[in-house]
């Protein structure tokens, strides 16, 4: 269920920004609040007078009618099933399909814009009349963390409710086996997580400085990652609250090399936004990016390292079309960039 919530969200992109399929942190810190079954019937509990019963039944497939959900619920109910009842197969279940999950997230590490990742979303969740994949991605320590995360949980809904089912008087009644057994699909994940991380964090481009436009300043601004849209034929996008421009230097002299260097840049914002907050590992200021200068020291992290340069901008403007939402909003567009190296700052080379 823990797998299934966690695509469902990825799927109507609720949760695309953040990358749990791949780079996934301690379980309990993105677990659905929903998934707390003793929380949520207390809740339901207190809705209802005094001395209401509540009867619990717990999904385990082999314990339920025909191993389906649907057809144990209705039966649960006393409810007969008409000769009009349709039932969809049961091994089609995009709820667990994390291939599907992992091409959005390529998708969306790849640039495409949201309108396509909507359309996307649908077309995948919309597949029918044939079976799709249920393969886990979950490691086995990631399952037993996920129980040793519930196992409060389950106790307290054991004890305070009516579990009907034969089978069910305890809350290990129903737990797993442990496997060491690799999980199905890791493989699969593991050669989209490759792609991902290399679309989503590219390495740095080596730039000797010269004057870039359009698809070549794409290059160091990283789009359409790190913050910038994908290229248009007059420069890069903005978009959301923070952007980076990272690149590495030809190697220079400690002491005979340069001592810094003087990047140039240019572009235009939309209307309510005038400056931007700029910060690098030295310093930080405010200053409008419509043709500015910045100073940046080579020091051993820039000789190492490279440059960093991260764009902070004050108020994202939703384009036409677009949901109102900052995550997506532009404020600057990038138009050229180059950079001369100084000895001095009066002395460019």
């Amino acid at each position: 269920l823990f797998q299934s919530a966690v695509i469902q969200e990825m799927e109507s992109l609720k949760s695309l920004s953040k990358p749990l399929l791949f780079h996934r942190t301690d379980p309990s810190d993105i677990t659905p609040s929903y998934l707390q079954f003793g929380d949520v019937l207390e809740r339901w509990r207190q809705a209802f007078p005094e001395g209401t019963r509540i009867d619990a039944r717990v999904y385990e497939r082999s314990r339920l009618e025909n191993g389906n959900v649907v057809t144990d619920f209705v039966g649960s109910l006393g409810l007969e099933q008409d000769e009009e009842f349709c039932l969809q197969d049961s091994r089609v279940n995009h709820s667990l399909d994390a291939r599907a999950a992992a091409l959005l997230l390529l998708a969306n590490a790849a640039g495409a814009p949201y309108e396509g990742l909507l359309r996307l979303s649908k077309a995948l969740s919309t597949v029918s009349g044939r079976a799709r994949g249920t393969k886990r991605f979950l490691t086995t320590a990631e399952i037993e963390q996920l129980q040793s995360h519930y196992e409060a949980d389950n106790r307290k809904l054991f004890a305070d409710f009516i579990i009907s089912g034969e089978g069910f008087g305890n809350p290990e009644a129903t737990a797993p086996e442990s496997s060491d057994v690799a999980p199905a699909g890791a493989e699969e994940l593991a050669y989209y997580a490759s792609i991902y991380d290399t679309l989503i964090a590219p390495p740095r481009e080596l730039w000797l400085g010269e004057l870039l436009t359009s698809r070549p300043l794409a290059r160091i601004a990283g789009a359409p990652n790190a913050g910038w849209r994908g290229p248009e034929q007059d420069g890069v996008w903005s978009v959301g609250s923070e952007s980076r421009l990272a690149f590495q230097l030809p190697q220079t002299h400690a002491e005979s090399g340069p001592s810094h260097l003087l990047l140039t840049v240019a572009g235009h914002y939309t209307p309510g936004n005038t400056s931007t907050r700029i910060r690098t590992h030295q310093w930080e200021m405010d200053l409008s990016l419509e043709n500015a200068e910045l100073e940046i020291a080579i020091d051993d992290r820039v000789r190492s390292e490279g440059v960093e340069v991260q764009l902070l901008h004050h108020n994202p403007q939703s384009p036409d079309g677009w949901q109102d939402d900052p995550d997506h909003g532009l404020a600057f567009k990038l138009q050229f960039l180059r950079y001369n190296f100084a000895w001095n700052a009066d002395s460019p080379a």
